[in-house]
């Protein structure tokens, strides 16, 4: 699909300057799809906003996980992923999605240790969804993404999910 399958209002996801005002578009693409800088920009662009050009991630590491559960960022997603994905793309679960969320596409968000994503109905744990060596060699191949824009100033896009396992 080349449109947003589901969007948030204007939220913040999180406390960090750089996801106040932003907007989460989950967009399923049809097939496993390696997640790039390039096509996270061009989505952005083509919602007239931009990718979090300014920032690698919104917070730690394990933010989505259990470990995290009265945290801003926890509690943002988690709400979109039940109240916005849920409803409408039953078959997102948190072992096929990918977060786009800032400017390394190596540090996106996704299942990379037990409970890393919690936060979209993973298992309690408190591993990192973005692993330092992940950082380093990851390609995201799944094939619904979860971006996050900015809406104020440089309408900046943030998070993506994806259906699809990650491939490294």
């Amino acid at each position: 699909a080349s449109s947003a399958d589901a969007a948030s209002a204007t939220i913040n996801w999180g406390t960090n300057t750089n996801y106040q005002d932003v907007v989460v578009y989950t967009v399923d693409k049809g097939a496993d799809t390696l997640g790039t800088i390039n096509d996270y920009s061009s989505f952005c662009a083509s919602k007239g906003k931009g990718y979090i050009a300014s920032a690698t991630y919104p917070a730690s590491g394990n933010s989505y996980s259990s470990s995290n559960t009265s945290s801003a960022i926890f509690l943002a997603a988690k709400n979109y992923f039940e109240n916005t994905v849920q409803p409408s793309m039953s078959e997102v679960t948190y072992d096929n999605l990918l977060v786009l969320h800032g400017n390394s596409a190596g540090c996106w968000g996704h299942n990379a240790a037990t409970g890393s994503m919690h936060a979209f109905g993973g298992p309690v744990g408190s591993g990192y969804s973005q692993l330092p060596q992940w950082c380093l060699r990851l390609q995201a191949i799944p094939h619904v993404h979860l971006q996050v824009t900015q809406t104020r100033n440089a309408h900046s896009c943030t998070p993506t999910l994806r259906l699809g396992k990650p491939r490294i």
